[in-house]
């Protein structure tokens, strides 16, 4: 008797997760236990379970009931997508790419001003150099981005090169300006439905910010273009103080829209918009004061979507409220060793000229991210491997500490971890800088003061 691992799933190992199964429908990874690995390893369609010892046959029966696995009289051959691969780097399981960085906008709070050749892009050839890369640091999520990735014009050829390679689409993050139900019916026909992630800046004032007339009333008529193809919607608004006002008929028109998650975010002095009028930005009390006075609208227009106030926490539709900051229930020792950022350690960002950097903020300010490298000078492999970039994605809780005293004696240490790595960075200049806006979010009581409204309106 053989047995055979579902042909939706793949043996993996890294450097720092040796025993990883992958779901090659969704990309997702999990980490088993190393007995559990080992008799997924028997479902080659070649080893003779008969032939082995019953204490394993009886895990291949589970595993046939899990249904990671099936039985046959015959031998048996794995796809070669399946088959167990060993990976020298690290695991990270996404990676966010800006394939261009041409834009037919001319945001006044872009990131990527800051970065050199932002209007450029790598030539095609060297762009499936990087899918390569990409497949073979065993990466199996993709987002793109720009500038504006549909600028490229063949941006189709890599989203094939992707797929070819067994990973996965996951989203697009778009203008929306240059979509069209050809484009559309191109992803639905390879079988895709990416999330698509929109940036709408309010009612009134997308015009203004986005740097072009007209833009608002073609992002509206787009987003229904792609829900009428059944596609998910992901919106971020930017305010400032001349338009957090408009957020209430921002809320009204996305919810009618059908957009199933929105996100509010403050216009930070970085990238573009530090060439802007500063009088626009608020003070961190302002904005946590106002998005508890929105969160009531909010719920008294009955919770309609997902709603996520910066990097603080989410509203879920029907007014369940989950806070964003770190909680940990563990022991001492294995809170100290978590990273200092579980993003910057799951996830990377290539720029549009094939820098690597932790994340996309950091390119409003790229001087505080540390050496990048550079793909045409060495693979995404090698840099998860061995490098000062990978030092910095893998820095833990205990670096943190260790560098900010007065953040391990404080009584809420467990809770924010010293906020986000990019906030703390643009504030301080230090990559484990602290970031001041989880530290007030936190000491404020902001999560216990979302979560009472959630509870007034659901009683």
């Amino acid at each position: 008797m053989y047995y055979l691992l579902n042909e939706t799933r793949s043996l993996r190992s890294f450097q720092d997760k040796p025993f990883m199964i992958i779901d090659l429908t969704t990309g997702t990874g999990l980490a088993v236990h190393p007995d559990t690995f080992q008799t997924l390893l028997c479902c080659d369609g070649k080893t003779n379970a008969d032939e082995l010892p019953e204490e394993v046959r009886e895990r291949l029966r589970q595993l046939e009931e899990l249904g990671l696995a099936s039985r046959s009289d015959e031998p048996a051959e794995l796809k070669p997508a399946q088959k167990h691969r060993v990976y020298p780097n690290v695991y990270v399981e996404r990676a966010h790419w800006s394939t261009t960085g041409r834009c037919n906008l001319r945001c006044r709070h872009c990131y990527l001003a800051e970065l050199r050749n932002a209007a450029q892009e790598i030539p095609h050839e060297k762009a499936l150099d990087v899918v390569s890369q990409l497949s073979d640091a065993g990466i199996t999520r993709v987002g793109l981005s720009g500038g504006e990735p549909l600028a490229r014009k063949n941006l189709l050829g890599l989203v094939d090169e992707i797929l070819a390679k067994g990973m996965i689409v996951e989203w697009i993050e778009t203008n929306t300006l240059l979509i069209t139900p050809e484009f559309i019916e191109a992803l639905l026909s390879r079988g895709l439905k990416p999330l698509f992630c929109i940036g709408f800046d309010g009612v009134g004032w997308h015009d203004w910010l986005r740097g072009r007339e007209g833009a608002e009333d073609a992002v509206v008529e787009k987003i229904r273009l792609l829900r009428s193809y059944g596609l998910n919607i992901f919106v971020e608004t930017v305010f400032h103080k001349k338009s957090i006002g408009a957020l209430g008929d921002t809320l009204k028109l996305l919810a009618g829209l059908g957009v199933s998650h929105w996100k509010i975010t403050h216009a930070e002095p970085s990238g573009a918009w530090v060439d802007q009028d500063q009088s626009l930005n608020m003070t961190l009390e302002d904005i946590l004061a106002h998005h508890l006075a929105f969160a009531e609208v909010y719920l008294q227009a009955g919770a309609p979507l997902d709603m996520q106030y910066e990097e603080f926490g989410v509203f879920y539709k029907g007014g369940w409220y989950q806070s964003l900051a770190q909680k940990s229930g563990l022991s001492e020792e294995e809170h100290l060793s978590r990273p200092a950022c579980n993003v910057l350690r799951s996830r990377i960002y290539i720029t549009p000229d094939a820098l690597l950097m932790p994340c996309m903020p950091f390119a409003g300010h790229p001087e505080t991210a540390g050496e990048c490298p550079n793909l045409y000078e060495t693979t995404i492999s090698e840099a998860l491997t061995s490098s000062p970039y990978l030092d910095k994605i893998c820095l833990t809780n205990q670096d943190f500490f260790a560098h900010n005293e007065e953040c391990r004696v404080c009584e809420h240490m467990r809770v924010c971890l010293g906020g986000c790595r990019a906030g703390g960075a643009e504030e301080t200049g230090d990559f484990l800088g602290i970031d001041s806006w989880t530290c007030t979010y936190v000491k404020g009581g902001y999560e216990a003061k979302f979560l009472a409204l959630c509870e007034k309106y659901r009683s």
